[in-house]
């Protein structure tokens, strides 16, 4: 079975909006995602500042091979969602139920088995995508598939922030109908 190249881009496009998000979230809440990590290892001391600048770069990099080079990106996403997947089931035991930070506010996530599962089904669909493509001769995106990938990433998360504000003014909303029926 040969993937065609048009699925291959739309493939690495999702991965790619999933790791650049992932960076920006961290960007975004970047004493918190200071804080879980120096939470989740306590014993790094002076590495923590180095470890938690180079797992967002490390994300922005493959976000950038995906549109740069498809299969390399996808390549890179398997092996760095593997990682993840395993620091995680590493710290479910000790720290399960607390964020993990891996999207920063954008899209908060637990520490727990789900999350592990989560990315190591993306680990292996990344990889499976890698091995369907091996004689797909895929370079990288056209200006005009950067942008769409831009614009869908934008919709998405404009989207997202949308259902979180209408949640939150629901919630503003309900008490103060409370508190002027008291």
């Amino acid at each position: 079975m040969r993937l065609p190249i048009w699925g291959l881009h739309a493939i690495a496009a999702g991965y790619s909006l999933l790791f650049f998000a992932a960076a920006l979230g961290k960007a975004d809440s970047w004493r918190t995602w200071r804080a879980v990590l120096d939470n989740l290892f306590p014993r790094l001391g002076v590495l923590g500042l180095p470890l938690s600048l180079a797992v967002p770069v490390a994300e922005a990099i493959v976000g950038i091979l995906l549109v740069s080079s498809p299969k390399l990106g996808l390549y890179g996403a398997a092996v760095l969602l593997a990682i993840f997947a395993l620091v995680v089931v590493l710290q479910t035991k000790e720290h399960a139920g607390r964020n993990c930070s891996c999207f920063g506010a954008l899209a908060p996530s637990m520490i727990s088995t789900t999350l592990a599962l989560r990315d190591l089904g993306l680990a292996v669909a990344a990889a499976l995508v890698v091995l369907l493509a091996h004689d797909t001769a895929a370079g990288a995106f056209t200006g005009y598939e950067i942008l769409v990938t831009f614009l869908l990433g934008l919709f998405v998360l404009l989207t997202g922030e949308s259902f979180k504000l209408r949640r939150a003014a629901s919630v503003v909303r309900n008490n103060e109908e409370a508190m002027s029926s008291d």
